[in-house]
């Protein structure tokens, strides 16, 4: 998916884990009470390859999203973006 003419929205790395939490320790808000380590992502990764999505400027990380599903609800757990 392509947002305005130079942001691309796709499918996460496993390669890529480090520099999506580097971004989300930029992004990170005050009230973010839930740590982020690589092995928490690795793992979601294992479970399901399709829960993270970032979007790429310039073959740069600029925004990331972690979402999950438990039985018939789907969930939005991390945000981050750095434009």
């Amino acid at each position: 998916m392509t947002l305005g003419t130079d942001v691309v929205v796709r499918p996460g790395r496993r390669q890529e884990v480090g520099e999506v939490l580097t971004l989300r320790a930029t992004a990170r808000g005050l009230a973010a009470n839930v740590p982020d380590d690589e092995a928490a992502v690795a793992r979601l990764l294992e479970h399901d390859e399709g829960c993270l999505l970032v979007a790429e400027r310039a073959g740069r990380i600029v925004g990331s999203l972690v979402t999950g599903c438990y039985r018939d609800d789907a969930d939005i757990a991390r945000f981050a973006r750095n434009l």
